[in-house]
C-alpha cells in the first residue's frame, strides 16, 4: 500500500474516543458484548486519501463478522469518509477454533455487495455453513443455487486473502429445499442479520422477500442503463434538460457524468464538471449589447478557463451574485483549444447549477504532526496560502503548533497572531512558532548580513 503509516497499540475503542469522543454503538446487545471481549490491537492506520481509511489489526481470538462490519460502517459515517477497511492477522489459535473462516462470512458478504452480494445476504440466515482449516463450506437449497457463481466465490476467495492473509477453498454444496432444514451449523441470527432493505433497494429492486426464499421468478425487463454523454451523439430523452432547484443559467444535460478536471483536452466535447469559482471577470461587448463574463473553475485535480455570453447585459449582476469566487458549481462546458486568445483550452458554458462544496479536509493520524517549514503568501514566487487560512486548517487538523518560515520576512506575524488569539479565546491549544529563513551573504570582510 501507499501513502503513510502510522503504529499505534491501542484497540478499536481507544481509536473512536480518540477520533470521535466515545465509543462505537452497535444495534444489538449481544453485539456490543461481542466487541467487549474481543481480544484485538491496532497494528497501523493507512491514510490514502480523504475517501480511504484502512486499519490493520492483530487479534488474539476469533470475532463476529457483524462485528467487523458495524465497525466499518460506523467509523465511515461518523468520520464522514467512503471507505474504511480493516485488515486483521489472527493468531493461530484463533484460527484453530471450529468454524472460525464461517464466522467471518458475514463480513465478507456484506463488504462484497458490490460485486453482486446483496441477495446472498438476505439468505445468511438460512445457509448451512462449515469451515475446517482454509476450506469454508456453504450449502444452499438448489432452487437458490442461481445466486452464488463462480464470480462470487472468486471474488470471496480474494477477500479472504486480502484482508486476512489466508489462502481459502469455498466449496458450494446444493441441497433440497427440505434437507436444508438440517445438517450443519446455522449463522447466528442476532449476530449476523439486520435490516437489509437498503440492499433490498439497490441490488434487488422488484424482488420480494418471498420470492427469495422460495425460489427465483422471472427476472422483470429491466430499464435500460442510464448512458454516459460525451457530446458527441445527439439522442433524447425524457427530463434531459430538467431543471433542478439550484438551477444558476443556462440548462444542463442530466444524461452527462462528472468529468475529472485533469481529464479534459481539446476532443473532450461536451462535458460536466465540478469545482469552485475564481477569477471571475465580466466587460461589455459588442457594442455594449452583450456581457462577457469569464471565470475559471479550479478542483483538486486541475481546472480550466469559461466563458459565456449574456445577451441582456443586465443580468450579469445576478449572476456575479450567483457563482462569485469561491463558490462550487456543477457546470456543462463545450471543451476546444482557443488558439486566437488564450492559446489554451477553454470551456464555453452551456448551463450552470449551484453545487455543495467537498466535505472538509481532515488529519486521522493518532500522532498529530508539527510543521516546521511553511511559506505563506509573503513569501514570493514560494507561497500561496494566507497566514490566517494555514493558523485555522492547523487547529482544524487538531495541530499542537504550527511555524511559520517565510523567505527574509516576518510580515504574515500579525495575522497569523489575530486568528490565534480568536482560537485562544474559545479554548484552543495550538501553538504558533515564529520564524523566517534569513539570508546570509559575505560582505568580504569575514562577516555575514
Amino acid at each position: 500500500m501507499q501513502g503513510r503509516e502510522f503504529t499505534q497499540h491501542q484497540d478499536l475503542g481507544d481509536l473512536c474516543h480518540s477520533l470521535l469522543g466515545r465509543s462505537p454503538e452497535f444495534s444489538t446487545p449481544s453485539l456490543a458484548k461481542a466487541f467487549e471481549l474481543w481480544e484485538h490491537r491496532i497494528q497501523g492506520l493507512y491514510v490514502e486519501s480523504l475517501d480511504n481509511l484502512a486499519i490493520k489489526l492483530e487479534s488474539a481470538m476469533p470475532v463476529a463478522g457483524r462485528v467487523l462490519w458495524e465497525l466499518e460502517t460506523y467509523l465511515e459515517t461518523h468520520l464522514k469518509i467512503r471507505q474504511v477497511s480493516f485488515y486483521v492477522h489472527f493468531s493461530t489459535e484463533a484460527r484453530d477454533k471450529a468454524d472460525f473462516l464461517c464466522r467471518l462470512l458475514p463480513w465478507a458478504a456484506e463488504s462484497l455487495h458490490e460485486e453482486g452480494f446483496g441477495v446472498f445476504c438476505l439468505l445468511l440466515p438460512q445457509i448451512k455453513c462449515e469451515s475446517e482449516g482454509s476450506t469454508l463450506s456453504i450449502s444452499l437449497p438448489k432452487d437458490q443455487a442461481c445466486i452464488l457463481g463462480r464470480d462470487h466465490v472468486k471474488a470471496m476467495g480474494h477477500f479472504y486473502k486480502e484482508r486476512l492473509g489466508l489462502e481459502i477453498n469455498v466449496d458450494l454444496n446444493l441441497v433440497r429445499s427440505q434437507d436444508s432444514e438440517t445438517g450443519g451449523p446455522i449463522l447466528d441470527l442476532d449476530l449476523f442479520c439486520s435490516d437489509r432493505d437498503s440492499i433490498i433497494d439497490h441490488h434487488v429492486e422488484k424482488i420480494s422477500r418471498e420470492a427469495l426464499l422460495n425460489g427465483p421468478e422471472p427476472p422483470a425487463p429491466q430499464a435500460p442503463r442510464k448512458p454516459t454523454y460525451s457530446g458527441k451523439a445527439n439522442t433524447s430523452s425524457k427530463g434531459r434538460y430538467k431543471k433542478s432547484e439550484r438551477h444558476i443559467w443556462g440548462r444542463l444535460d442530466n444524461r452527462l457524468d462528472l468529468t475529472p478536471l485533469d481529464q479534459l483536452d481539446d476532443e473532450s466535447g461536451l462535458v460536466s464538471v465540478y469545482g469552485y469559482v475564481a477569477q471571475y471577470e465580466s466587460r461589455l461587448v459588442s457594442n455594449n449589447t452583450r456581457a462577457l463574463v469569464k471565470f475559471s473553475i479550479y478542483g483538486d485535480r486541475g481546472g480550466i478557463a469559461c466563458v459565456l455570453f449574456l445577451k441582456n447585459p443586465e443580468d450579469e449582476g445576478a449572476l456575479a451574485e450567483k457563482i462569485s469566487n469561491g463558490t462550487y458549481i456543477r457546470a456543462d462546458l463545450e471543451v476546444s483549444y482557443d488558439g486566437r486568445f488564450a492559446k489554451d483550452l477553454q470551456g464555453k458554458v452551456i448551463g450552470i447549477e449551484e453545487a455543495d462544496p467537498p466535505p472538509p479536509r481532515q488529519d486521522f493520524a493518532m500522532e498529530k504532526r508539527v510543521e516546521l517549514h511553511l511559506h505563506t503568501n509573503m513569501s514570493a514566487k514560494d507561497g500561496h496560502s494566507k497566514p490566517e487560512d494555514l493558523v485555522a486548517l492547523a487547529e482544524q487538523f487538531g495541530m499542537p503548533a504550527i511555524a511559520i518560515t517565510d523567505h527574509g520576512n516576518v510580515q504574515a506575524f500579525p495575522k497569523a497572531q489575530d486568528v490565534l488569539d480568536k482560537l485562544k479565546a474559545k479554548g484552543s491549544n495550538l501553538n504558533l512558532i515564529l520564524g523566517s529563513e534569513v539570508y546570509l551573504v559575505d560582505d568580504g570582510r569575514g562577516y555575514f548580513a
